[in-house]
Formats: structure tokens, C-alpha cells, sequence
């Protein structure tokens, strides 16, 4: 479920929500953080710094 929230991500409300619409963003915003707390909780300092390096370097490549 969190998997599916990190691929597709929330949509927001219409102008006008029902009061299912509001139910099912409620949800979706809350598998939202929880998978960005579990991110978090996996992310230790090695990591962090090797995805801040393949950052660095992906921004520096030259397109062909």
C-alpha cells in the first residue's frame, strides 16, 4: 500500500470534496508519512552520504 503511495503519490482534493473523497485523502496522506517515516527510520548515516554522492555525481553528468 505505501509502495503505491510512493510511486503515484497523494492527489489533491477537488474543490468540493465528498465526504468519501475526504476519507480516502485522509488515508492516502497518512501512508504517505508512513512511508516516509520508514525511509527515514532505513536511512542511516553511510547511506545518506552514498545517495547525497550519486546525487552530486548525476548532476555533474554531461548529457550525450
Amino acid at each position: 500500500d505505501m509502495l503505491e503511495v510512493v510511486n503515484n503519490g497523494v492527489e489533491a482534493l477537488p474543490g468540493n470534496p465528498t465526504d468519501a473523497q475526504r476519507t480516502a485523502y485522509r488515508e492516502m496522506k497518512k501512508k504517505d508519512c508512513k512511508a516516509l517515516f520508514c525511509i527515514h527510520q532505513c536511512v542511516d548515516s553511510k547511506v545518506l552520504k552514498k545517495l547525497q554522492m550519486q546525487r552530486v555525481q548525476k548532476l555533474h553528468e554531461t548529457p550525450s
